[in-house]
């Protein structure tokens, strides 16, 4: 018995399909990084260590993200292009120079004995790993899920931030201080698809898992599952679908 010419279609359709997965057949950090390995969940990782030597007496670092970030700060010439135009900014600036100079010369003469070594964790290939049903929808999304707010400038926080603060939160950021940067949920997203992609996209994700036991969202357990290895327990038939 042969399937009807809709469900034919239907399914030649469906079979064209494929999960959002990050693909790539390099490093995408840098290209010249040849060092990888599996993580745990099966995606494949750059696990290549750069090491930077920077001078100690220069060295400066910040935390950003929970993260420390070394680099090296150079001495540079203070002096702006019309310091000599004013005999007392002359004298001022003359100072800082000889400072500088100094500076200049012990920059030259340190060694290079303060070693960073940073480690590249990024994700080169997940094809195969079990994908949660909000990481394919944000990965299709056309537009970021959140925006970044007040980190750019001294414009102060949006006023929907300010009224959604605390009455003394308020009053410290409607001020002159300005806000670090905060991040807003988008209230509006873009999908490049119709009814009949989603319904795909909702089944392949359904089929990862045996009975349906695929994560909805990002950080559940049952990520650990890898699809390859779900593949010998065969796959659920394409569900009727109404648009």
């Amino acid at each position: 018995m042969t399937a009807p010419d809709g469900v034919a279609e239907i399914s030649e359709l469906y079979s064209k399909f494929e999960l959002p997965y990050t693909k790539h057949d390099i490093c995408p950090s840098d290209k010249e990084h040849k060092a990888k390995t599996n993580d745990l969940e099966g995606r494949l990782r750059c696990i290549q260590v750069d090491e930077q030597k920077l001078r100690p007496s220069f060295v400066v670092s910040y935390e950003t993200n929970g993260k420390r970030v070394y680099f090296e700060d150079p001495p540079s010439d203070p002096r702006p292009d019309d310091w000599d135009e004013n005999p007392e900014d002359e004298k001022y600036f003359k100072k800082l120079y000889n400072f500088y100079l100094a500076r200049l010369k012990k920059f030259e003469k340190e060694e290079p004995t303060f070693i960073i070594r940073r480690k590249c964790n990024a994700i080169i290939s997940d094809e195969g790993v079990v994908l949660p049903l909000e990481t394919i929808l944000i990965r299709l999304c056309l537009d970021p899920m959140v925006t970044r707010h007040c980190y750019d400038g001294f414009q102060g926080c949006t006023p929907k931030r300010l009224a959604e603060m605390p009455e003394e939160e308020r009053e410290f950021y409607s001020g002159r201080i300005p806000c670090s940067g905060h991040y807003e949920a988008n209230d509006h997203l873009e999908f490049p698809f119709d009814g009949w992609d989603l319904a795909f996209y909702v089944q392949k994700w359904y089929e990862q898992v045996p009975n349906g036991k695929a994560p909805w969202f990002e950080g559940e357990a049952s990520t650990k599952y890898n699809a390859k290895e779900t593949k010998k327990f065969g796959s659920v038939t394409i569900m009727p679908v109404k648009v």
